[in-house]
Order: C-alpha cells, then sequence, then structure tokens
C-alpha cells in the first residue's frame, strides 16, 4: 500500500485496499490527486502544463528547489526538440535555461548534452537518444512527484519498496552461503531458481 500511496497510483490503492483490507486515510487519498494530475501532464509531454500546475501547488518551489524547476524546464527544451520545433528549442534555451546554467556547472553540462540532439535529424539515433525516450519523463515525473510529497500531510514519504528490495537481495546472499534454496533471480519479473557455484562466486566479488 505504502508504494502505491508514494507513487501517486490511486486507482491501485484503491483496488488493493478492497482485496487485502488495509485501510487508506480519505486525506491520503485527496492529497494523491494534485500529484497524479502533474504526473499525468508530464507523461503527456505538457510541461507548461506541468509546471504552471506544480507553481499553484508550491508557489515557492521555484525558489526553494532549483533543481526540479532546471529538470521541467530542459523537459521542455527536450520536447520542443522532439517536435522538431529548432528555433523555438534555441529561443527557449537562451531565454529559459542559460541563464540558470551559467551560474551551476552541473545544469550546464545538462544543457549541454540535451543541446547535442540538434546535430541529428534523427534523435533517436543520437548517442543522448535515451533524453527523447519515455523513460526521461517517467523519472521527472517521479522526481517532482516526491518532491510535491514532502509538502503534503500523508504520513507516507517514502516508498519502502526499494528498502525492501534491498533487504531481500541481502538475505538472499547472507542465506545461500549456508544452504542451497530457490531464490528471486529477477525482482521485476518474480522469476524464482536456483543459484550456481559461479553465480555464486561473481555476487561474492561484486560484494
Amino acid at each position: 500500500m505504502n508504494f502505491f500511496l508514494v507513487e501517486g497510483y490511486k486507482d491501485a490503492a484503491i483496488q488493493f485496499q478492497k482485496e487485502s483490507g488495509t485501510d487508506i486515510s480519505k486525506q491520503d487519498l485527496e492529497s494523491m490527486e494534485p500529484r497524479i494530475q502533474v504526473r499525468q501532464l508530464i507523461l503527456q509531454g505538457k510541461i507548461d502544463e506541468a509546471i504552471e500546475k506544480v507553481t499553484q501547488l508550491d508557489e515557492n518551489l521555484q525558489e526553494n528547489n532549483k533543481d526540479i524547476m532546471f529538470e521541467l524546464k530542459l523537459q521542455k527544451l527536450i520536447e520542443l526538440i522532439k517536435e522538431n520545433k529548432i528555433q523555438e528549442a534555441i529561443e527557449y534555451a537562451q531565454k529559459a535555461l542559460l541563464p540558470m546554467a551559467t551560474e551551476n556547472v552541473q545544469y550546464l553540462e545538462q544543457l549541454e548534452k540535451v543541446m547535442s540532439l540538434l546535430a541529428y535529424s534523427e534523435v533517436e539515433k543520437a548517442p543522448a537518444s535515451e533524453l527523447v525516450q519515455n523513460s526521461q519523463r517517467i523519472n521527472i515525473s517521479s522526481d517532482i512527484n516526491y518532491e510535491l510529497l514532502k509538502n503534503t500531510n500523508s504520513q507516507e514519504k517514502e516508498s519502502k519498496l526499494p528498502a525492501l528490495i534491498k533487504l531481500l537481495v541481502w538475505s538472499q546472499q547472507r542465506l545461500a552461503e549456508k544452504l542451497s534454496f530457490p531464490q528471486i533471480l529477477d525482482v521485476s519479473t518474480g522469476k524464482f531458481g536456483f543459484v550456481s557455484k559461479n553465480q555464486k562466486n561473481e555476487k561474492k566479488n561484486k560484494l
């Protein structure tokens, strides 16, 4: 349940509540709505609308978290490049991003990476092509979601799932030193299986 609430998956949270009998406060459900709206706007590439919505939810975000605002504006630039609006992209970069980038080396590096897409007629074939993939929008929406979550009264501030997965992997490795048992080989698919001696040695070498 924690994962659904933190990530803003309202429908999944409600369904899980019905099936598991887990309680969800009305406040937690209501606090998800604005974050869901922002996520949807970003996933649709409507960055201007997302920025406007974020500013409405947190008027001080632009001053208090410049990283997030730069990230959003950089995504706006990416969307312009994807739409082949080259001149508009250049003008936007100069006006909205360059002033911020000149004061921050990391910002400048990120901006240069995005601008490198302009050298390719097919951005999907550029070295930085990952920037135009849908996963980029997902990453941005997740970052914004966590930032907005900090300003809500929800008790769930951070997803516990990543930490639980790390604990699971660590526990398996420790237990595997003493006995052989079917382990989760792939967390994303839930695939089980026995680990060979070679695989065990490889894991030990990585630790």
